[in-house]
């Protein structure tokens, strides 16, 4: 395969959702600006993986002083729980990653320029591609998170959004998914 295609073509048997730490209190924090797309996009990108049967993987930060996953995206996630920053330096992510067979990543979570960023870099560094879903990924404050963006995408990271991943994975009008995929898309 071309570069092109193996850098930001999404093949559907090989990609897997992370999202990281999608909890009540880092939520809530978020800069109003990044916040308005945030949960929308996440939303849209768990049911979109979970129509197409695709891997679905979360993590939490610290959990016992963040709190839980947002009860909204939480249901039938099963997350990592963890207080190193990158998911990569945690054992038990790596090895659900690793039993998923994904090459290929699309990241969404809080904070862009910590957690997420930090696990891209460390996915990057291992040969996987990382697609930053630039609407389902927030931080406090705007300048942290347009750096982040900027680095991961000189580091190699496809910036995209989560309309793009999903229509990527679909690839064709008239299938089941191209209908479960128009039909979130239009909720959004």
């Amino acid at each position: 395969m071309g570069q092109i295609r193996d850098t930001y073509w999404l093949e559907s048997g090989q990609t897997a959702l992370v999202l990281i730490d999608l909890q009540e209190r880092l939520a809530s924090a978020v800069h109003p600006e990044l916040a308005a797309s945030l949960m929308p996009a996440n939303r849209m990108l768990l049911a979109g993986f979970r129509a197409l049967e695709l891997p679905v993987l979360a993590t939490e930060q610290y959990p016992q002083g963040l709190g839980p996953t947002l009860p909204e995206l939480g249901e039938g996630l099963q997350p990592v729980s963890k207080t190193c920053f990158s998911a990569w330096d945690s054992p038990e992510f790596r090895r659900i990653l690793q039993d998923s067979g994904a090459r290929q990543l699309v990241l969404a979570g809080i904070e862009a320029h910590v957690c997420v960023y930090l696990t891209a870099l460390d996915l990057l560094e291992r040969g996987y591609v990382v697609h930053v879903a630039r609407d389902a990924v927030g931080s406090r404050h705007l300048n942290d998170y347009q750096a982040a963006l900027e680095n991961l995408q000189q580091a190699g990271a496809v910036l995209t959004t989560a309309e793009i991943a999903l229509f990527s994975l679909v690839r064709q009008a008239g299938t089941p998914a191209f209908k479960a995929i128009s039909a979130l898309a239009r909720q959004r």
